[in-house]
């Protein structure tokens, strides 16, 4: 894992936990126990409802030496939910984190770069889209909920949409720190993503284009759009998430982004 600028991940982590503390209160019916969170001094997990795609363990990564009896307690917690859930590996873990994970079946989902960059010293140039190309901001609560399932479209997902983008819409709706920006030809969602606005930080999260749109200009608009607004909300720091190589990575690093960590995901079933 590339090393990590320590304080700039802790301010991640901040924000991190602040939108899932923010999840938890949104989102209803969370299970069957009335143990719904849990907190060590490595770090902490919520549980918001079986399998969730919220169900992640947080801040392990973010101590020296983290070890497999250090997540133990996250395991058991996650286990009587009888719920999936996720592991985050970043710098910092020890070595004996990962061959545990392996031991105890855990399946290893994916790698993903995390980058950075300070908003306030960036000048934004608009991309020229084509005719009846526009990115606009969603206020309403239809304009967000068919701007989601655009996005969940440009993901490859469709109808009947799985629980996991069900409860993205409900946090979606009623998270005010959340802002979606839709991408539309001649009115109609194509394509979008959001940005979640906290204190002096920003994340930009989930843009995704239909395929057939693709090549058009549209990713690119909507980082543009993000972080104009995280800039004009007087944001110091912008987040972003990619796998790397990706398209989305460049895309990122021509706004001057940079790699602060690769992570790993992790998945342990019940």
């Amino acid at each position: 894992m590339i090393a990590a600028n320590k304080d700039t991940l802790r301010t991640l982590e901040d924000g991190t936990r602040s939108w899932f503390d923010d999840v938890q209160k949104i989102l209803p019916g969370l299970g069957k126990s009335d143990r719904t969170s849990l907190e060590t001094n490595k770090g902490y997990a919520l549980f918001c409802g079986k399998d969730s795609h919220f169900n992640t363990v947080h801040g392990l990564s973010n101590h020296e030496f983290i070890t497999f009896e250090d997540l133990k307690p996250f395991m058991d917690f996650y286990r009587g939910q009888t719920s999936w859930f996720e592991v985050v590996a970043r710098p910092g873990c020890a070595p004996s984190l990962i061959q545990s994970l392996v031991s105890v079946g855990a399946e290893f989902q994916q790698w993903e770069n995390i980058l950075y960059r300070n908003c306030k010293q960036l000048e934004i140039s608009s991309t020229d889209l084509g005719p009846g190309f526009r990115i606009e901001e969603e206020h309403n609560r239809l304009g967000k909920e068919h701007c989601l399932d655009a996005i969940a479209a440009g993901f490859g997902i469709e109808h009947p949409l799985p629980d996991s983008i069900v409860q993205m819409n409900l946090i979606v709706q009623n998270d005010p720190k959340l802002r979606v920006f839709s991408a539309r030809y001649e009115g109609r969602p194509v394509g979008g993503a959001m940005l979640r606005v906290s204190g002096d930080q920003a994340i930009l999260a989930m843009g995704g284009v239909i395929k057939e749109f693709r090549g058009t200009g549209l990713h690119k608009a909507l980082v543009e759009a993000r972080i104009q607004a995280a800039k004009d909300a007087g944001c110091e720091t912008a987040f972003y998430h990619a796998s790397p190589g990706s398209s989305s990575q460049r895309n990122s690093e021509k706004f001057g982004f940079q790699v602060l960590c690769t992570e790993q995901v992790w998945i342990i079933r019940p």
